[in-house]
């Protein structure tokens, strides 16, 4: 169980969700469009990008179209944002 109050694990929660809408917007998607490709609804997506655990914890095959939706490697959006 991951204790989401943990400084290390909201840190990394905030990264992750602000390197995901740095991609989203370089490769110039909208929200909406991006969630539906990867599957999931955009309040799910927005929720992803404020590292916000109470509305919605994505599993690692949402994560996996999210890359492939953005064309990125998985391991790209673990890279710290710019």
């Amino acid at each position: 169980m991951v204790d989401w109050t943990d400084t290390r694990v909201r840190q990394t929660r905030w990264a992750f969700g602000r390197r995901l809408h740095q991609l989203q917007i370089g490769r110039g998607l909208a929200a909406a469009a991006l969630a539906e490709t990867a599957g999931i609804s955009p309040a799910q997506l927005e929720a992803i990008k404020a590292a916000n655990p109470d509305v919605f914890d994505p599993g690692l095959g949402t994560l996996i179209r999210l890359a492939l939706a953005l064309g990125v490697d998985l391991s790209d959006l673990g890279a710290p944002p710019v």
